[in-house]
């Protein structure tokens, strides 16, 4: 059986245990050919590069977790396309900071491209809000077995896995039990989403055994 919702919500950073700011990282270069969305786990691929994290294998530090990606990938043709030259950190050129086509200047034609204002240059690098049990994240529950999921008092303290949908956002299984399965631990429910609520929003942690920060 299928989860209950086709699309859900993708997974955010909501608080800190410790009320620190989150434990952020933006200098490991981006693999090349992501496309993944904003609010997706990543980790770090064998070659030292960010990728959507596979999500099957647990075991860091050849797989694992390394954090949640705000921000969507840029599909770069060559890994850290862009990035600063190290041990210097010099500026280099950026990927590209540009969208689509512009009406009748598209090559041959002509070379014209948009910028939207104040549009950040990607330059090979992406910020990710790192799987430490200080930071906790925000997604909806589903059960990819049973294709339904209440939001329940029993759910706290829970170790799940998580599934990816059919629109490229992740959610909390409750499907996925075990510790070949789990990947986080709930800490809290929302307080927005009353008890009984179908396919609510609950608060976690990354499990410290799946984190390849911690390795």
């Amino acid at each position: 059986m299928a989860a209950g919702l086709a699309l859900h919500q993708f997974i955010r950073q909501v608080k800190t245990t410790s009320g620190n700011s989150p434990l952020t990282t933006g200098q490991i270069g981006e693999a090349a050919g992501q496309t993944f969305y904003g609010g997706t786990p990543v980790m770090r691929n064998p070659a030292g590069y960010i990728a959507a994290w596979d999500g099957t294998n647990i075991t860091p530090p050849a797989s694992g977790i390394l954090g949640v990606s705000p921000g969507q990938a840029n599909n770069l043709s060559t890994n850290a396309q862009g990035a600063p030259t190290q041990p210097f950190g010099s500026v280099q050129l950026g990927s590209n900071l540009t969208f689509g086509s512009v009406q009748n200047q598209r090559p041959p034609i002509g070379n014209a491209v948009n910028i939207p204002r104040g549009a950040p240059l990607a330059d090979g690098r992406l910020v990710i809000e790192l799987a430490v049990p200080d930071t906790w994240f925000e997604a909806q529950i589903d059960n990819n077995v049973t294709g339904t999921a209440v939001i329940a008092v029993t759910l706290v303290g829970g170790q799940y896995g998580m599934t990816i949908d059919s629109g490229g956002q992740w959610y909390v299984d409750l499907g996925k039990t075990g510790a070949a399965n789990a990947v986080l631990v709930i800490k809290q429910l929302n307080p927005a989403d009353a008890l009984g609520t179908p396919f609510g929003r609950v608060w976690f942690t990354f499990l410290p055994t799946v984190s390849q920060l911690l390795v």
